[in-house]
């Protein structure tokens, strides 16, 4: 049966990452009460610097694109994020009752929306057979 892995051990690889994968191993050691090589060996066995980096989280260190805008679904008035292409600019009106209701149309759940059509276009289908359903009223057999 083997022993078990030292508890040192992931928390010398911790502090490492840590440190940005910069403190020395012997400071390391220093501070977990172990031996330097005990650290170079766990090191080395576990591969820390295989070990994928963490990624940082948004943009690039320096850039001011986004500043001030506090993130969310609508950005600023006028903000024109959801534009990818000028289809819906050129063919679809702009007026503000419209934009409204795109506005509308984005934060609906998908599945709401599929399941409003269905019974939308089953009433509209209903309805337009009542209204083409004729009987005959006069006798010409």
């Amino acid at each position: 049966m083997s022993r078990e892995r030292n508890p040192n051990r992931k928390k010398a690889l911790k502090m490492w990452l840590d440190s940005g994968r910069k403190m020395k191993l012997k400071d390391i050691a220093l501070k977990l009460g172990v031996s330097d090589s005990s650290i170079r060996k766990w090191k080395a066995l576990d591969k820390w610097s295989e070990l994928p980096e963490k990624r940082k989280r948004g943009g690039q260190t320096g850039n001011r694109n986004a500043k001030g805008n506090k993130g969310g679904s609508g950005g600023p008035p006028g903000n024109d994020k959801a534009v990818t292409h000028g289809f819906f600019r050129k063919f679809m009106p702009q007026n503000p009752e419209f934009l409204e209701i795109m506005d509308a149309v984005q934060e609906m759940d998908p599945v709401e929306m599929i399941w409003y059509n269905i019974t939308t276009q089953f009433q509209g289908i209903v309805w337009a057979q009542r209204i083409m359903f004729v009987e005959d009223k006069g006798g010409n057999d």
